[in-house]
């Protein structure tokens, strides 16, 4: 039912501005489909620097979980090389990443990628409204469009996965990829 209101509210017309599409996409996907609570979805309406569009904290620890960067155009996140100059230009080049990310979600209306805090793309799901179906883009199958389908899907990043604290499993063997202190003088003393 999310998932339908959703592409009701952004079928109305397109979103004017990102901060406009911040609210379809947090109540209807964030909250209503992958289960944050309001309190863990955090908005940056005032489009602070440094801060990004919307912090997804872990619902166990509230530990910054997922960053997300949001678009207007779905362009910017599907093709590869502008997707690949959002990454460095926003998430790199604006400090996105925190030392406790875990995943970052690039967004647009219609496109939702999920990659690793290294920037490697992990699922990705594009929305096709008129033929009401999910296409996972990784595997090419299509779904009917519902809330189900898309939380399994992007499964790994919902409030559910987040009290799991897979993070902390990777961590005690050597393996986690997160967010990094950068390397200078100040942080080496």
């Amino acid at each position: 039912m999310s998932l339908k209101k959703y592409l009701m509210e952004i079928g109305k017309g397109h979103p004017v501005s990102e901060i406009a599409f911040y609210t379809p996409l947090s109540v209807h996907i964030l909250r209503g489909v992958l289960g944050y609570s309001a309190k863990s979805c955090l908005i940056n309406k005032a489009e602070a620097t440094g801060i990004p569009d919307i912090r997804l904290l872990s619902e166990e620890d509230r530990s910054e979980w997922v960053i997300c960067e949001a678009k207007l155009d779905d362009d910017e996140i599907r093709e590869e090389k502008k997707r690949a100059k959002l990454w460095q230009e926003q998430i790199i080049g604006k400090g996105y990443l925190s030392p406790e990310a875990v995943y970052v979600l690039l967004c647009s209306p219609k496109t939702f990628y999920v990659c690793d805090v290294t920037g490697e793309l992990g699922e990705a799901v594009h929305l096709d409204p008129p033929r009401m179906v999910l296409i996972d883009c990784r595997s090419g199958e299509e779904v009917p469009a519902t809330d189900l389908n898309l939380r399994k899907l992007l499964w790994q990043i919902t409030a559910e996965a987040s009290r799991a604290r897979p993070q902390y499993e990777t961590f005690r063997c050597g393996e986690l990829n997160s967010g990094f202190l950068p390397q200078t003088s100040s942080t080496q003393s």
